[in-house]
């Protein structure tokens, strides 16, 4: 497990500028996601997920510190099948690399079934809860982010949200990535429409534990200074 450190600064015009405008720093953590009726180790290529979700949404001060750690959780949940929506969760279980978790008719997660050849640092799910047509399933955080000092009022964090048909399988790639914009409303757990896809994503590695972001106010975006 990693640790991982984000500092995102404003000029302080510009700052005053955004809060007047009620924006918010909007993270949207990246996550790829293979949904499919094959084998997860059948499969090589991946896409991202049709629900990017706000990661993290708070009102910033000049110099803003996010802290995190690349351990996860599966969740399950009732179909999100619209943006501006909540996650809530109804079922959670450790997220195990290379491994298959079922999510079963009880409405619970079975036990991982290991075999499946799936990637280091993939995670596979299967449906198979019968009442219903579709589920959606997804990758949260098991521990929580802290932002300015603070760990996160949102209990699971979620990262990402893929509709998932009955006997079916989604296969979870986190990419240790974050798309950060400013917006108004949004909030922990919302989902966004794909436009967020024209924002540059800030990658994160073992070797890059540590980056510093700053607002360009003249671009409209955040640009990586360290």
């Amino acid at each position: 497990m990693t640790s991982y450190n984000l500092t995102v600064q404003f000029d302080e015009q510009d700052l005053n500028v955004i809060l007047q405008a009620n924006e918010l720093v909007t993270i949207v953590y990246g996550v790829s996601a293979i949904v499919t009726s094959a084998t997860p180790a059948l499969l090589s290529a991946t896409q991202n997920t049709p629900h990017p979700i706000v990661w993290l949404a708070f009102a910033p001060f000049q110099n803003n510190h996010i802290s995190w750690a690349d351990s996860y959780d599966l969740y399950a949940t009732q179909t999100v099948d619209q943006n501006g929506v909540t996650v809530r969760t109804i079922a959670t279980a450790a997220a195990i690399s290379t491994t298959v978790v079922p999510f079963e008719g009880d409405g619970a997660f079975g036990k991982p079934v290991s075999g499946a050849n799936l990637p280091p640092g993939h995670y596979g799910i299967l449906n198979q809860y019968s009442p219903a047509k579709t589920m959606t399933f997804g990758l949260c955080t098991a521990t929580k982010p802290v932002v300015n000092g603070k760990p996160v009022d949102d209990p699971i964090s979620a990262l990402s949200a893929s509709i998932v048909p009955l006997h079916q399988n989604v296969q979870l790639d986190p990419c240790n990535s974050l798309q950060v914009f400013l917006q108004t409303g949004t909030s922990d757990g919302m989902t966004l429409p794909n436009s967020i896809a024209t924002v540059a994503p800030i990658v994160f590695n073992p070797d890059r534990p540590d980056i510093v972001i700053r607002y360009n106010s003249v671009s409209g975006s955040f640009e990586q200074i360290k």
